[in-house]
This record gives structure tokens, C-alpha cells and sequence, in this order.
């Protein structure tokens, strides 16, 4: 569990919103609530820490306070400093696809990190670069920290290596994090347990900064992985299929019998969505098209200010739109 700054503790970036700072509490109330973990004796004290974050942070007064005091401390850099790099994950009990945060902190800036080989890990955030304040052996450190969201991709007990960061030409390792990943629940056929082909959606924010000097901006990208069974991977990829089949068909068609190719395109289209979604429904598969977008995760990101899509679209074709026609074909 992280200890120290309020915005970490809470998982968010200095600039969170006050929707980004709510679900960041509920999701690690609802983890940490000592009711949910009788048997470890520092649930309290973790759920009392996030607790106070939130309490601070969600009052604007008290977070203004908050800042002028602690982020925007000064110290100095010339005085000697403990070597050290620090793991951290925000959970070690996880569902298959469920988003685990990992952390690595170490004094000061400007260090040569290398993060470590994930196996059975798929990096879907980050990383994104903070900073907290640390008490170590009588001093305040400001310590720099490398924010990552990752999902496990098979279930079992998943290790996190070893990273390591160099201080004055000499390497520093962390330690080695182990987390207990159990099934889940596939999202798109009820009944059906989670496989190996969970379904990608691609989300992206923009962050804004500018002063009088100059503007700057931030794409920061997420990926959520939506937990899908090796049959609903199979009946997705047979309607991938008949789309593009039955649009080009129908445009073959279309040119035969002296027709317009967009016209048969689309007439196809609209053919093979009908048999896809008859198809779906006989076998209990909900579609991508629509229940992708409809997944509570994806829901919350679009709350705190994501939108659809890998990058940014204008005009016309923006993020959602894209990603709709997008998922008409494919």
C-alpha cells in the first residue's frame, strides 16, 4: 500500500478531477474496507490513510491548502540520500483482466530506470511520472514516482520481476512482487468463464497545461481489457467475418448488375449485421458494437474525461464515431 502524498495514495495525477478523485475513493474503499479482509490486521490502517486522502483532497479548501504546503515543498538536492528503489502494487488478490496498479519509487530525479520483462502481465496505462514526499532516516525525500496500470493475462499466483535503477554507476534493484490472479466472469455470454482473448478498448484523454510561456499538451492512452471466453471470442470473430463478407458480396454485386458499389456496400453491411445480430441473440453473445462501450470500467474512464479511440479525432470522423464505424466491419 503506498504511504505518503494524498494523490498517490489514491492512485491519481495532481490534476485529477473531482469525478477521477471520487472513483478512485470508492474502488479502494470498497478493496481496503476492513470488513472485506478480516484476516489482515493493516486493512484498518490502510482504509484510514485513503480515507484521509479523501477527505482532503475532495474539499477544495482543504486540497488548496494541502498543495501549498506539501507539493509545492522545496528541499535540497546536495544532501546525501538513502539508494533505493520501492514496488508497490495496489492489490495481490486480483480477477483475471482486473486492472492492477503498480508503482516504483526512488529518491530524486533523472535515474536510469529499467522496468522489469512482465510475463503473463499486459501493460494498459502508463507510464505517467509523479512525485510524493517520503520520511527516511530523519530526512524529507522527495521521491520520484513511475505510475503503471497493468492486467493480468492467465490466471495463478503471477510474478512482477525485479526492476532495477542505477545510482553513480551502480545498479539498485527492487524487490519482487507476487499476485494471486483467480477466474472471472466472461462479460459477453453469461455462464462463461474468462479465456485468453479478452476484448481491447482503446480510450485516451488529453491534458492540457499552459502558461504564459508555453502550452503544453499530453495524450495519455488506456487500454481496457474486457474479460472474454474463448466462445465469445470465436462467435465475435465468425460475425467479423460475415460483415466483411456480406459488404463485399454485396458490393461484387452491386457493380454486376450496373449499381452503385457504395450502394451494395452498404446494403451488404446492413444484411450481415441483421444475420450477425439474429446470431448473437440464438447463441447468447452480446455484440461489440454496442455492449463494448456499455462495460462499467469503460463507462467510469468516459466519466473522468476519456473518450474512445487510440488517438484523437477531429471533424467528422471524432474518437466515437470512428470507433462506431470502425466496429461495423470489424
Amino acid at each position: 500500500m503506498r504511504t505518503g502524498d494524498y494523490y498517490d495514495l489514491l492512485g491519481i495525477l495532481p490534476d485529477a478531477s473531482a469525478a477521477e478523485i471520487k472513483k478512485a475513493w470508492h474502488r479502494l474503499a470498497l478493496q481496503h474496507h476492513p470488513d472485506r479482509n478480516a484476516g489482515d490486521p493493516a486493512a484498518a490502517d490502510r482504509f484510514r490513510q485513503i480515507l484521509e486522502a479523501y477527505e482532503v483532497l475532495s474539499d477544495p479548501g482543504k486540497r488548496t491548502a494541502y498543495d501549498a504546503k506539501w507539493r509545492n515543498f522545496s528541499f535540497s538536492e546536495s544532501l546525501p540520500h538513502p539508494e533505493y528503489l520501492k514496488a508497490e502494487v495496489d492489490t495481490t488478490r486480483v480477477k483475471l483482466n482486473e486492472e492492477v496498479e503498480l508503482t516504483f519509487s526512488y529518491p530524486g530525479e533523472g535515474r536510469f530506470f529499467r522496468k522489469p520483462v512482465l510475463q503473463g502481465w499486459e501493460i494498459t496505462a502508463g507510464p505517467t511520472v509523479g512525485h510524493r514526499f517520503a520520511t527516511m532516516e530523519g530526512q524529507t525525500l522527495r521521491e520520484t514516482v513511475l505510475h503503471y496500470t497493468v492486467c493480468p493475462l492467465r490466471t495463478g499466483l503471477l510474478t512482477i520481476p525485479v526492476a532495477s535503477i542505477r545510482f553513480h554507476h551502480h545498479p539498485v534493484t527492487s524487490d519482487a512482487l507476487q499476485v494471486e490472479v483467480s477466474d472471472n466472469a466472461c462479460y459477453f455470454k453469461k455462464g462463461e468463464a474468462a479465456g485468453s482473448s479478452p476484448y481491447p478498448v482503446m480510450m485516451h484523454r488529453l491534458q492540457v497545461t499552459s502558461t504564459s510561456v508555453y502550452r503544453k499538451t499530453i495524450l495519455h492512452q488506456r487500454k481496457v481489457l474486457l474479460p472474454r471466453s474463448a466462445l465469445a471470442a470465436w462467435y465475435h470473430k465468425v460475425g467479423r467475418i460475415m460483415k466483411i463478407s456480406f459488404a463485399v458480396l454485396g458490393a461484387v454485386w452491386a457493380m454486376a448488375h450496373g449499381e452503385s458499389m457504395l450502394l451494395g456496400l452498404l446494403a451488404g453491411s446492413l444484411l450481415a449485421g441483421i444475420n450477425v445480430h439474429l446470431m448473437y441473440r440464438a447463441m447468447g453473445i452480446r455484440s461489440l458494437f454496442y455492449y463494448a462501450q456499455q462495460h462499467p470500467l469503460v463507462q467510469e474512464y468516459l466519466s473522468c474525461g476519456y473518450q474512445l479511440g487510440a488517438q484523437v479525432h477531429d471533424g467528422l470522423f471524432s474518437s466515437r464515431r470512428w470507433d462506431d464505424l470502425r466496429s461495423l466491419f470489424i
